[in-house]
């Protein structure tokens, strides 16, 4: 390559690292970042330079004190942002609260829909003939099966659990525990006769 070529590339190369000088330098400006943050840093630097080449000292706690408000108005900034997050997360608990009180009336409203169906269902079986309403029952599962009986007239109860297999209506009388399996196996459910 000759001199000329080598010459123009050098040349372009300085003016695109000028052009991105330039650049940065602005981009920096515009953000603010290099009037808050670098230029107090020069002029400190610069400060802590001046008195040692004989320099006043007044002018370093001058050139000291733009950099204590640009720390400042950074603090206020931060704390300012802090008491709006704080704003958010107090509005957002509030609307997740709102939420739950939600979920527990829907909760309780179908708590009370599922304790009527239940106590219908009572009387519908204890309105039935034994043996209909036995076969019919034999086929609930267990936890249904209890919350019906619990519920059926007593002496409805007494002439429809004689027709259901005693070991599942012992299992009534037992306390209440979670079973590895939850499910009744089928030969437990039966009808005898």
């Amino acid at each position: 390559m000759n001199e000329r070529g080598s010459a123009q590339i050098g040349g372009l190369l300085a003016v695109f690292a000028a052009a991105s000088l330039l650049l940065t330098a602005g981009l920096l400006w515009a953000t603010g970042i290099a009037r808050q943050q670098i230029l107090p840093r020069l002029q400190a630097r610069a400060a802590s330079v001046a008195p040692a080449a004989g320099g006043e000292a007044p002018a370093a706690a001058e050139a000291g004190a733009p950099a204590l408000g640009a720390q400042a108005d950074s603090l206020r900034a931060l704390r300012a942002q802090v008491r709006l997050e704080q704003e958010a997360l107090a509005a957002r608990s509030a609307e997740l609260e709102g939420r739950i009180e939600s979920w527990k009336a829907l909760q309780q409203a179908d708590d009370d829909a599922h304790a009527r169906q239940i106590a219908s269902l009572a009387r519908v079986y204890s309105a039935m003939k034994p043996e209909a309403a036995a076969r019919v029952l034999v086929r609930l599962d267990e936890a249904t099966f209890e919350q019906i009986v619990a519920r059926l007239e007593p002496r409805a109860a007494g002439k429809i659990l004689a027709l259901i297999d005693p070991e599942r209506v012992a299992r009534l009388a037992r306390p209440a525990r979670p079973s590895p399996g939850g499910a009744a196996s089928s030969g437990e459910t039966g009808v005898t006769s």
